[in-house]
């Protein structure tokens, strides 16, 4: 009986998350650069020049990035580990950009917040595969 409500329980998971999933696969780069854009502006108060070039970022970012995910996913060889990477890879691209297009003000305030979180734990991981490597 547990084991039917187990299995019962991850088909249920794969029901309610199947329409993401499918979804993700159709993700526009150019309306989430947009997006993002919008948000930064309300955020950080950015200016349209700031503006113009991080959407031009977000959009060749965002572009290559999902192309280099279909390509890994396509090659079959898709792990946690190696999405992970890829992930942080574009991130780490993307915080640096945004570093030379703000201000110091809005660096430090977009530091303060969740995404200085994650850029210190994605800087840690990409660290520590450097070190991996490097042995």
């Amino acid at each position: 009986m547990r084991k039917f409500i187990s299995t019962l329980a991850i088909f249920a998971a794969m029901i309610q998350y199947a329409p993401a999933i499918a979804q993700s696969q159709e993700i526009d780069p150019i309306d989430l650069a947009s997006k993002m854009v919008d948000q930064l502006i309300k955020d950080y108060d950015i200016d349209v020049a700031q503006a113009f070039k991080v959407d031009t970022m977000l959009q060749n970012s965002y572009t290559a990035y999902y192309a280099e995910l279909d390509k890994l996913t396509k090659s079959g060889a898709v792990t946690s580990q190696s999405y992970q990477y890829l992930s942080d890879k574009w991130g780490d691209y993307i915080d640096k950009a945004f570093e030379k297009i703000f201000t110091t003000e809005q660096w430090n305030k977009y530091m303060k917040g969740d995404n200085g979180k994650s850029k210190k734990k994605r800087d840690k991981r990409l660290a520590e595969l450097q070190d991996a490597i490097n042995k």
